[in-house]
C-alpha cells in the first residue's frame, strides 16, 4: 500500500480579527482563575480636547448571542441522516468565517491556546431529552455527565483549516509565510475556514445526534433567556458533574454509524488473486439440438462434435481454454444440416419458399442476414465454408446461443423498447415528409430544366441567370464579381439589353448587317473583340464649368487653390473628394493655424491629383461560366443542398448523389447498457461460474468480443423484426443497440448544455453499425472505440469496498523501475505530459449485485504483465492497477486497528487500540502508547495545541497499487 500527496493543508490553532484580537485578559483554560464578569473588556486610547485618555469598552460575548445563522455551517461530517458513517472517524462541523469559533470568546490566547465559544456535543439517542422550550433557543436536558469531555480541554477541538498552497521556499521564516498567506487569502478568502470537532469515540451501528452548544455559561444562560449578571465570563457551561443545567442548541443534525470498518480496513481485505480458468466458461450439452432435418422432418438433428461445448460469457478468465469446434478441419455433419435448415426459406430466389400446403417456411434465423445485405434485392444465405463474421456467427452453436440471448431480451422487453422507438419516430416522419416533397419538386424542376434551360446557348443562359449570378460561386468569388472584373459589360446581361437587340426590334431593322448584331454574337464580340466596346461616358457640353475643369485647370497648380476659392461666388459649400470646403476670402495676416491648414489642404489636393490605375480587363471564359451556371441551377444539386441543410443525414449517405436520397428508415437509438438485460436472464449467462470469484478479491478478466458481438447482433436482428411487425418505418438494417457496457460516469456531459453531445456519445458506443461491418471481416473485430486490437483487460473487484465507497478512483498506471529494490514502482509526482502517457482510466464499467464490479481498460494481457512483443520496450515493466480514496473532503479519526506501514512509524498509523485503557473521549491526558518521531523541526506532540491534534488525527486518502502480474501470474513485481 502506498500514500500519495493530493493537496497541501495547513492547520492553525485559532484565528481572530478586529478589536477582539486586542483582548489582553488571557484564557484561564477552564482553571477558574479569571475574575472578569459577563464580558471581556478592552482599553482603547481616544483623543479628547487634544488630550489622550484610555477608554474601556465591553465586547459582545457569548451572553449576548441567542441565535446563529445556519448558513455559517458549510459542511458537517457526516452529513445529516447518513446511516453508515465510519465509527473510527470523528464528527465535526465546518464554519465559513475562519474566526467565527473564537469571535465571541471572552478572553485572549494563553500560550497559543484559546477556547472557542461553541462546542460540538455528540450524544446517543437515549442520552438526552428535548424540552418544550422554543425561545430564545430550543434546548435539551442531558441524562448523564459521561456525555461531556473535560471542560478544560475545549481548546483542543477547534482549529482553522487553510487550503492555501504555500511553496516550501516561503516557509523559511514567519514573515515570509505570513506575507504569502495574506496574499493568497486576499485573492481567495474561501481558502480558510473554521472546524469544530467532537472528541467522542463513536460506537458501530449506533444513532447519534450532534448539537452545537455554547461552551461558556454566559452563552448557556442567554440561550435560555436568563440573566448573566455577575457570571464569570470564562466559566464553562458544564463541569465534571455534567451540564450546569438545561442546554440550549444553536444547530443540530442526526447520523448513524455503520459497521466497524473504514476505507483502509476494507482495502486491506482485498487480496490479488489469479482468476480461476473456469470463470467465464461452462459446459453446454449439444448432443440433442432439438431441430429436425431439412430433408426429412421426421429425423432428429445430429449432435455436435464434440457434443459438450464450452459456452462462454461476455467476460472470461485469461487462462480459460475455449472448446475447439468443430474438432476437425472440415465442417462436421451438424454444420451441414444447420446450413440446410437456415437456408430453407431462400431456396427459391426472390420468392419465399413454401411447403406443400403453400404456407411460407419458417426456419431458424440467419442472425444478421438483413444487416449483411448490400442491396435490397441481394439474397444472403449461410455458407459454412466461409469464415467471415456472418457465417462464423451462424454456424457455431456457441455464438448462435449468444445471439439467441439477445433475441430473448427483446421478446421479454418488446413493449418497453417499442414505446421508446415510437417516441423517437416523430422526427423521422417529419423528415420523410420533407424528403418526399423535396424529391417531387426536384423531379419536376429537372424535367423543366431539360426542356428549357438545357437548350439555351451559353451566353443566353448566362444572361437569363443574371438575377442569381451573385449566388453562384466561381473559385474564390461569385460569378457576378468575376463578370464585373472582365471585359464583358454587366449591362449586356440585362433584360433591357436583350430586348433592344432582339429580332424585329428597331435596332435590328436599321442595321446594315443584322446578323452581326444578334444577341449571341454581340456578347461574343463585346467579350472577345476589342474593336467592339460599350459606348464611352457622356461628355459635358463646352462652356459648362465642372469639377473636372477645376481639377484640370486649377488643381494642376495647388498653390492657386486658395486664390481660386476666393474668387468663386459665395455658395453654401461644395465638395472636393470627401471634404466640404466653405468659401470665404482669407484675411490679411494669417495665424499659424491658418498657415498649417493651407499646407495640409495643399497636401491633400496633391494626393487627389494622382491618377487611378487603369485595369487590364480580360475576357470572361464563357465556357467555364456556362458550366458554373449549369451546376448552379441543376435541380439534382440545388434541391439536395437545401435538403441537407434541414435534414440531418448519416455520414455514410452522400447527399450530393440523388439516387442516395430516399425516405429515411427509422433507426431508433437505445443507449441502455445491454449487459444489464443479459444479466437479468442470469448472472451465469453474463459471466459463467461467477461463484468461483473469491470474496474480497481483486483480479483481472478479459473481454470476449465474439460473444458480445453475437449478442448485440441477436438484439438488433430481433428488434428489426419486431419493428417491422409493428409497421414501424424500417428496413431491419438498423443498429438500434450498440451499447453493451455502462459508460455513465465515464462519458462527460458537454459544457454547452450539460447533456452528452451526439458526437461524444458515438465515440463511446461498443460496436460499429452492423450494416457497415465489412463482408469479409471476422467476428469480434468490430469495436467502435479507438482501442488496441485484441481482447481488453477488465479489472474485477469483489467485496465490501465498492459497496460502501462508490466514489473510489480507479486507474491503471505504467510501472517504472525501482532502483532501490530492483523491482517496479509507480511514480507519484507525474507531470502533465507523463500523466497523459502513463495513466489510463476505465473505458466502461459493469456490476453484478451485490458486490462485484468490473472496469474495462484499453490494455491487453501482454501489456499489463510486461510481456510485450519484440520492439515494444516501453511496456516491458507492465502496469499497476490503482485504487484510491477520493480526495477533497478531509476526515479525522484513527485506524480501527494498528497496522504499521512500510515507511516507518508515523501518526498515520495511530489506531484506537493503541491506548493504555479503553477511552470514550480523546483527551490531552490519556495519550496513545505509540510516539512517532515526525520529520519536522518542531515535532508534532500529542495535546500540544489544536493544530497539532488536527495533524495527528487527519486521515490521508489511502491508495493501493497492485501490479497486473500479481493478478495474472501470482507474482509480486
Amino acid at each position: 500500500m502506498a500514500q500519495i500527496e493530493i493537496a497541501r493543508y495547513q492547520f492553525h490553532s485559532w484565528a481572530r480579527k478586529g478589536i477582539a484580537s486586542t483582548i489582553e485578559n488571557p484564557d484561564d483554560l477552564g482553571a477558574g482563575t479569571s475574575t472578569v464578569s459577563e464580558r471581556a473588556h478592552v482599553s482603547v486610547p481616544v483623543l479628547l480636547n487634544t488630550g489622550a485618555i484610555s477608554k474601556t469598552f465591553a465586547l459582545i460575548g457569548p451572553g449576548d448571542i441567542i441565535g446563529m445563522n445556519r448558513d455559517m455551517v458549510v459542511r458537517t461530517q457526516p452529513r445529516n441522516w447518513i446511516t453508515d458513517f465510519e465509527p473510527n472517524y470523528l464528527a465535526f462541523a465546518e464554519f465559513y468565517d475562519e474566526d467565527f469559533l473564537w469571535r465571541y470568546t471572552p478572553a485572549g490566547p494563553n500560550n497559543g491556546k484559546l477556547r472557542p465559544w461553541l462546542f460540538l456535543l455528540v450524544v446517543k439517542e437515549d442520552e438526552f431529552e428535548r424540552t418544550k422550550r422554543r425561545t430564545p433557543l430550543p434546548s435539551i436536558v442531558l441524562k448523564s455527565k459521561d456525555v461531556f469531555p473535560p471542560a478544560k480541554e475545549t481548546w483542543l477541538w477547534a482549529h482553522v483549516h487553510n487550503d492555501s498552497n504555500i511553496p516550501d521556499s516561503d516557509l523559511n521564516t514567519l514573515e515570509q509565510w505570513l506575507e504569502t498567506l495574506n496574499k493568497n487569502v486576499a485573492t481567495d478568502p474561501d481558502q480558510l475556514y473554521g472546524r469544530l470537532m467532537s472528541p467522542r469515540k463513536l460506537a458501530p451501528n449506533t444513532g447519534y445526534y450532534a448539537f452545537v452548544i455554547p461552551a461558556f455559561e454566559t452563552g448557556r444562560l442567554a440561550g435560555l433567556g436568563q440573566s448573566t449578571d455577575d457570571v464569570n465570563a470564562q466559566k464553562s457551561s458544564w463541569s465534571d458533574v455534567g451540564a450546569n443545567g438545561e442546554m440550549p442548541v444553536y444547530y443540530e443534525w442526526f447520523f448513524r454509524t455503520g459497521v466497524d470498518e473504514d476505507f483502509e480496513s476494507l482495502v486491506n481485505k482485498l487480496k490479488p488473486i489469479v482468476m480461476d480458468p473456469r470463470v467465464g466458461i461452462r459446459d453446454m450439452d449439444s448432443s440433442n439440438p432439438g431441430f429436425v432435418l431439412a430433408s426429412d422432418p421426421h429425423k432428429a438433428f445430429p449432435s455436435t462434435a464434440p457434443s459438450i461445448l464450452g459456452l462462454e460469457g461476455a467476460l472470461k478468465s485469461p487462462d480459460a481454454v475455449s472448446t475447439v469446434f468443430p474438432n476437425t478441419n472440415d465442417p462436421n455433419k451438424f454444420q451441414h444440416e444447420l446450413e440446410a435448415v437456415v437456408n430453407l426459406p431462400f431456396q427459391k430466389i426472390n420468392v419465399i419458399a413454401t411447403d406443400d400446403s403453400g404456407d411460407p417456411i419458417i426456419s431458424i434465423p440467419l442472425y444478421g442476414g438483413k444487416h449483411a445485405k448490400k442491396s435490397p434485392t441481394e439474397i444472403v444465405q449461410l455458407d459454412i465454408t466461409k469464415n467471415d463474421w456472418l457465417n462464423n456467427l451462424n454456424k457455431d452453436p456457441r455464438t448462435r446461443v449468444a445471439a439467441g440471448f439477445g433475441t430473448t431480451v427483446i421478446q421479454k422487453n418488446q413493449e418497453t423498447y417499442m414505446r421508446k422507438a415510437w417516441s423517437q419516430v416523430q422526427d423521422i416522419i417529419a423528415a420523410n415528409k420533407r424528403i418526399r416533397t423535396t424529391v417531387l419538386y426536384m423531379k419536376v424542376s429537372l424535367k423543366f430544366t431539360e426542356k428549357t434551360f438545357s437548350q439555351l446557348q451559353s451566353n443566353v443562359l448566362l444572361s437569363i441567370s443574371r438575377p442569381i449570378l451573385s449566388r453562384i460561386m466561381s473559385s474564390s468569388a461569385t460569378l457576378y464579381h468575376q463578370i464585373k472584373e472582365s471585359r464583358l459589360p454587366l449591362a449586356s446581361l440585362s433584360g433591357t439589353f436583350r430586348k433592344v437587340v432582339s429580332t424585329g426590334r428597331r435596332f435590328s431593322k436599321v442595321s446594315a448587317d443584322s446578323t452581326k448584331f444578334k444577341y449571341d454574337k454581340l456578347i461574343t464580340r463585346l467579350n472577345e473583340d476589342q474593336k467592339l466596346t460599350a459606348a464611352p461616358p457622356k461628355q459635358t457640353p463646352a462652356g459648362v464649368f465642372t469639377l473636372g475643369n477645376l481639377s484640370g485647370e486649377v488643381l494642376s497648380n495647388p498653390k492657386k487653390l486658395l486664390e481660386t476659392i476666393s474668387i468663386i461666388p459665395a455658395r453654401p459649400g461644395f465638395v472636393i473628394g470627401a471634404t466640404a470646403i466653405r468659401t470665404r476670402v482669407p484675411t490679411v495676416g494669417d495665424s499659424a493655424d491658418a498657415k498649417n491648414y493651407r499646407l495640409a489642404l495643399t497636401d491633400v489636393t496633391e494626393r487627389l491629383m494622382v491618377d487611378a490605375p487603369i485595369k487590364d480587363l480580360k475576357p470572361l471564359p464563357m465556357s467555364v461560366a456556362y458550366e458554373q451556371v449549369k451546376q448552379g441551377i441543376d435541380p439534382n444539386k440545388t434541391f439536395l443542398r437545401r435538403l441537407s441543410s434541414t435534414v440531418k443525414f448519416p455520414g455514410y449517405i452522400k447527399t450530393d448523389q440523388p439516387e442516395k436520397v430516399f425516405p429515411a428508415m427509422a433507426y431508433p437509438d437505445f443507449e441502455d447498457p445491454m449487459y444489464k438485460k443479459l444479466a437479468e436472464i442470469s448472472d451465469e449467462v453474463f459471466l459463467p461460474n461467477l461463484k468461483l470469484i473469491a470474496n474480497n478479491s481483486i483480479s483481472l478478466l478479459k473481454t470476449n468480443s465474439k460473444f458480445i458481438e453475437s449478442y448485440m447482433v441477436g438484439l438488433n436482428h430481433e428488434m428489426g423484426r419486431e419493428l417491422l411487425w409493428r409497421e414501424y418505418p424500417t428496413d431491419e438494417r438498423g443498429s438500434y443497440f450498440r451499447q453493451f457496457w455502462d459508460v455513465s460516469g465515464i462519458i462527460a456531459p458537454s459544457a454547452e448544455g450539460g447533456s452528452v453531445s451526439s458526437s461524444d456519445a458515438e465515440k463511446y458506443k461498443d460496436i460499429k453499425p452492423i450494416d457497415q461491418w465489412a463482408t469479409a471481416s471476422s467476428l469480434g473485430t468490430h469495436n467502435n472505440r479507438n482501442v488496441q486490437a485484441g481482447e481488453q483487460l477488465v479489472l474485477t473487484i469483489r467485496g465490501d469496498l465498492l459497496k460502501k465507497y462508490a466514489g473510489i478512483i480507479i486507474y491503471a498506471q505504467k510501472a517504472e523501475k525501482d532502483s532501490l529494490t530492483g523491482g517496479t514502482k509507480i511514480k507519484l509526482d507525474l507531470t502533465d505530459q507523463e500523466f497523459a502517457s502513463k495513466v489510463k482510466f476505465p473505458l466502461y464499467k459493469a456490476e453484478i449485485s451485490p458486490d462485484i464490479k468490473f472496469f474495462g481498460f484499453d490494455l491487453t494481457i501482454d501489456q499489463a504483465k510486461g510481456s510485450v512483443p519484440s520492439g515494444s520496450p516501453a511496456d516491458d515493466l507492465g502496469w499497476y492497477f490503482v485504487l484510491m480514496q477520493a480526495p477533497g473532503n478531509p476526515t479525522f479519526g484513527m485506524d480501527i486497528s494498528f497496522n504499521q506501514g512500510d515507511d516507518g512509524l508515523s501518526w498515520d498509523d495511530l489506531s484506537w487500540d493503541k491506548f493504555s485503557q479503553e477511552i470514550s473521549f480523546i483527551t490531552e491526558d490519556v495519550a496513545p502508547t505509540i510516539r512517532p518521531a515526525d520529520p519536522v523541526t518542531n515535532p508534532i506532540r500529542w495535546g500540544k495545541d489544536s493544530a497539532s491534534m488536527a495533524y495527528i488525527l487527519f486521515q490521508k486518502p489511502v491508495m493501493v497499487a497492485i501490479h497486473a502480474k500479481q493478478m495474472l501470474d501470482g507474482l509480486i513485481s
